[in-house]
């Protein structure tokens, strides 16, 4: 794949937005829908975030994701539930071939964006049954996840796992979005891209309904046909 001379841009949807945002395994949550929120789903949306965040945010004093990056529990001995993750968090080190891992640059563990995609994901899945839209594409007969995610700029802007992430990379892209069949796909490949190059880049295209576009510091663009086949916005 070789970098194109356009990238594609995404049309917003049409009409009033709103958005939901609260904090949340160190960062901020938001969520943007075509109409507000009943009550009853943004506090179960709230719920499952708070639930993550619960047990996966290393700066949650005393939680269990403190104590195992701290070294005062092994991850193998965790929750169930935590281990699962850690589990997915091992197989996606592999996957993108080391260039996302879920340690930090200090080896401690550290899930929190893994449990974030996750969390999102099960937030859609939450709206769907509730019959309310939110951040998905439809394509090709089906709805895709979309997930950007953008290089901090001096380390500001991103939570710490992110930092960890990209901290070492050749710096060779500035932004990198993913449209795949769910967020954690998404999340998980957008992120690792971000981190190894345009290597990660050319190993995601690879992958089975994945599609990429990818933003160089210097203003080169790569992208699969998923993203060269939207119209550019008037």
């Amino acid at each position: 794949m070789t970098p194109t001379s356009t990238a594609a841009v995404l049309r917003p949807a049409q009409g009033h937005l709103a958005r939901l945002r609260f904090p949340a395994l160190g960062a901020v949550v938001t969520l943007t829908t075509p109409a507000a929120l009943a009550p009853t789903v943004e506090a179960a949306i709230r719920g499952v975030f708070q639930d993550a965040d619960q047990r996966f945010s290393a700066w949650r004093g005393g939680g269990e994701a403190q104590r195992v990056a701290c070294g005062a529990r092994s991850a193998r001995d965790a929750s169930p539930e935590f281990r699962a993750v850690y589990d997915l968090a091992t197989a996606w080190r592999f996957r993108t071939r080391n260039a996302w891992t879920p340690r930090r640059r200090d080896d401690r563990l550290d899930l929190a964006g893994l449990a974030r995609f996750l969390a999102f994901e099960e937030a859609s899945g939450l709206l769907t049954r509730r019959r309310q839209r939110w951040g998905a594409l439809g394509h090709r007969g089906g709805m895709r996840a979309l997930v950007t995610v953008r290089a901090p700029r001096h380390g500001q802007g991103a939570t710490p796992s992110l930092r960890a992430t990209v901290d070492g990379s050749a710096g060779t892209l500035r932004q990198v979005s993913v449209l795949a069949p769910d967020t954690v796909t998404a999340g998980m490949w957008a992120t690792a891209i971000l981190a190894g190059g345009v290597d990660t880049l050319q190993l995601a295209a690879t992958q089975q309904h994945v599609d990429v576009l990818g933003c160089g510091v210097g203003g080169e663009v790569w992208s699969t046909p998923a993203f060269r086949s939207v119209p550019p916005a008037a």
